[in-house]
């Protein structure tokens, strides 16, 4: 957005790249896509894939005029649209497959979204270089809506498996549209990680890590990169997480109210992504790690000071070991220095420093959106160390001492060396009032006490000590790994995780006293494979004492009408299974696992051994 006073400057608005495959727009739940696994599948497809147009002049026309990065394009998926394959007798798998003309990343918006128990939904491209899910009932929401993390390839693929179906299923969404990024095919090979933003912002940004930010390790924790999803398309802004006179840490978000203004925000689909900064000053080698939120709801906004105040859906797990920014609504106070931290281009985080002309703005600012805003809701600097660019938007603010004075609205036009790097902050004191009503000021919501206070420290939000991440694994007795193992968890929390191709399960946030167990399940699939003649001569060798059994799984493969006992009766059934006069042992299961729950607080290590029943001499394979 341009300014006019008696020169042209830009705003900041939002980022001209897109999120990407280090961390999901929603949360995951592990496993590995069967058509991946088993290509032959996909190869039953039975209709052409359906192109995604690339973007055309109507598109374009609104990517140049605003900060969009993707907009939004209809395209109306029900479920005769894809293809459904029974796979088991309880078992079900619906796909469908996109062409993706010019491969433009895309991310699907789901509307009727109800996932049921025992099923998982995969977003992937052809070559499996990206992989989005499993999403599974844990995602389903009030709203019944749900977005992907944009995906690129010449191909992408949804699926859907639904366990325990005893007839073919209903699609449990619809795909009402897309948001296409205009980021061209070129874009993903160059030197940056465009899934990220990371090394896509201008050299000249010092990372919060380096020197200029050593008097800030806690304020780091309190700033936030925000994707802001729009009816319109996506963008990134810069937030931060403020402390208020309760300290009750609520999870309170300032940003820049320019970054929605005279759009329509999708408030339930936006994410804070916390912790995304570099662990020393120098780049490492690849995208660093990051702790993400999904969702919110506006408490305020003012345009003349261009605040936004949002309020996180959910309160921030103890494990992001965030900072809640302390703040000076002060009307006669001016930092000098002053520092900003910020996301330029979706970036790692950044500082920007000013060391001695930092003042209050005492005229009207023209932005190029027609917005007009009022002589000393601003402050206006020009940047010592580092400048600003698009996505640095709603970067706070701060006095040496961290506090939070104002939020980034806009500035001088970014050049490779920062060089012009004049930049405007609407004013927190301003804000504090805003337009008198609790829908446009800060006071309501920083001073819930009404305790008049004109600053505040900010708050940490502690150690970690109190929860912990469970990592496990399902293999089979010669170390195979099992992908999509269910591992339901039962107790204290409700939910599953899905084990991913290398047979591994993460649950992470875990109450330190927790009480609870884990149950892994595999649906019953592929009943005959493995079995053959000699599995039921070594079972037989084990009954009549001339052979034992070589180990305690090897037993309990054989047991297939789950009497606890293995008796003749067991060999029956495993004839028949072979002959092909019964499709299921009398245990109702074709698999099982040792051992068959854990429960924990537990000292053991979290390893199932999953076993196939009848197949005594370990011959089944995943790669059959």
């Amino acid at each position: 957005m341009a300014l006019k006073i008696k020169h042209l400057y830009t705003y900041l608005g939002c980022l001209l790249l897109f999120m990407g495959t280090s961390a999901t727009a929603q949360e995951s739940f592990g496993g590995y896509p069967l058509g991946l696994l088993h290509p032959e599948l996909e190869a039953k497809q039975k209709s052409a894939p359906t192109k995604i147009a690339s973007l055309n002049d109507a598109d374009m026309k609104v990517i140049n005029s605003t900060s969009l990065f993707a907009v939004r394009k209809t395209l109306s998926v029900v479920d005769k649209d894809g293809h459904w394959q029974q796979i088991s007798p309880n078992s079900w798998r619906w796909s469908m497959s996109f062409e993706l003309v010019d491969q433009l990343p895309v991310a699907f918006v789901f509307d009727d979204f109800e996932m049921p128990s025992h099923s998982r939904l995969f977003i992937y491209n052809q070559d499996g270089s990206q992989v989005l899910g499993s999403y599974t009932s844990a995602n389903n929401n009030n709203t019944k809506e749900f977005m992907s993390d944009l995906i690129s390839g010449e191909e992408v693929l949804i699926e859907l498996i639904i366990e325990q179906a005893n007839s073919q299923p209903t699609l449990p969404f619809e795909i009402d549209h897309v948001y296409q990024s205009y980021i061209p095919l070129e874009a993903m090979s160059s030197a940056m990680e465009v899934d990220t933003g990371f090394m896509a912002s201008l050299a000249c940004h010092p990372n919060a890590n380096c020197p200029d930010g050593d008097l800030f390790d806690n304020e780091k924790r309190s700033v936030c990169r925000i994707l802001m999803v729009l009816e319109e398309g996506l963008v990134f802004c810069s937030g931060t997480l403020m402390n208020n006179t309760l300290e009750d840490q609520r999870p309170l978000i300032l940003s820049a109210f320019h970054c929605q203004d005279y759009l329509t925000p999708l408030h339930q689909f936006w994410r804070f992504d916390f912790n995304f900064l570099t662990p020393g000053c120098d780049n490492p080698d690849g995208a660093p790690g990051f702790n993400r939120i999904i969702g919110c709801r506006q408490l305020a906004g003012y345009r003349d000071s261009d605040m936004l105040l949002l309020e996180l859906n959910f309160n921030v797990p103890s494990s992001f070991d965030v900072y809640y920014a302390g703040w000076n609504r002060d009307e006669t106070f001016i930092p000098q220095p002053a520092y900003q931290l910020h996301h330029p281009l979706g970036d790692v985080m950044k500082i920007s420093l000013d060391n001695d002309d930092l003042l209050v703005f005492d005229d009207d600012i023209t932005w190029d959106n027609t917005t007009v805003t009022s002589p000393s809701t601003h402050y206006r600097c020009v940047l010592d160390v580092g400048a600003h660019q698009v996505g640095s938007s709603g970067g706070p603010l701060m006095d040496d001492g961290g506090r939070v004075v104002g939020q980034l609205h806009g500035g001088g036009v970014d050049t490779l060396d920062c060089s012009v790097n004049r930049s405007f902050y609407g004013r927190l004191s301003t804000s504090w009032t805003g337009g008198g009503e609790d829908i446009s000021r800060l006071q309501d919501w920083l001073d819930p006490f009404n305790s008049d206070t004109l600053f505040i420290n900010g708050l940490n939000q502690g150690e970690s000590a109190l929860v912990y991440q469970l990592v496990g694994n399902v293999s089979l007795s010669d170390g195979t790994p099992v992908p999509n193992v269910e591992v339901l968890l039962a107790g204290e929390g409700v939910g599953s995780q899905f084990t991913d191709r290398n047979g591994n399960f993460v649950l992470s946030n875990i109450p330190i006293l927790a009480v609870f167990s884990l149950t892994p399940t595999l649906p019953n699939f592929q009943i005959a494979e493995g079995l053959s003649v000699t599995d039921v001569l070594l079972a037989q060798q084990a009954i009549i004492g001339n052979r034992a059994f070589d180990s305690n799984i090897q037993e309990l493969v054989s047991d297939v009408s789950g009497d606890g006992t293995v008796s003749a009766a067991d060999l029956v059934q495993m004839v028949n299974v072979i002959l092909g006069l019964q499709t299921e042992f009398g245990s109702q299961r074709v698999w099982g696992f040792f051992p068959e729950q854990m429960v924990f607080p537990s000292d053991q290590e979290v390893q199932f051994t999953a076993y196939k029943l009848g197949d005594v001499n370990f011959s089944f394979s995943f790669e059959n």
